[in-house]
């Protein structure tokens, strides 16, 4: 087990914040519903996704299941996935509709990101993705 640098108080954190994640993101599938829903209703056809830990490799499934094209993975330390093409922010990143940041958010990953691909592209935290689906009428 890789173990998250920082403070004891950082890690508590940091697992609070990810339990929280997941408990809306099962609320809203348990609901029969998906984050799909959040790209449909945007008209966002394609998208990279910033982080693939835990967080980031659930949304990939998911959006797979849909109309949403994943077009590559932006981790400096992750492994291969299957049929995703790993970039990192330093290298050519091609346009794509957003970038989903899987991370806790950290808004200089934002300005990163803006660096590297110019403001044209949006830039969603899967907080959004989440209190967007959350807030939307359940069947």
């Amino acid at each position: 087990m890789k173990l998250i640098k920082g403070s004891q108080e950082e890690k508590q954190s940091f697992f609070h914040w990810g339990f929280q994640i997941f408990d809306k993101w099962l609320q809203i599938k348990n609901g029969g519903r998906s984050l799909t829903e959040y790209f449909e209703d945007n008209e966002i056809h394609n998208v990279a996704i910033y982080g693939l830990g835990a967080i980031g490799r659930r949304l990939l499934e998911e959006l797979r299941q849909g109309q949403v094209e994943v077009l590559y993975g932006i981790d400096r330390n992750a492994a291969g996935i299957e049929g995703l093409e790993l970039k990192t922010l330093g290298g050519n990143l091609p346009k794509v509709d957003a970038i989903v940041v899987t991370p806790i958010a950290f808004y200089d990953i934002q300005r990163d990101i803006y660096r590297s691909m110019g403001k044209d592209v949006d830039v969603i935290f899967i907080e959004e993705l989440l209190e967007y689906c959350m807030g939307k009428d359940m069947p």
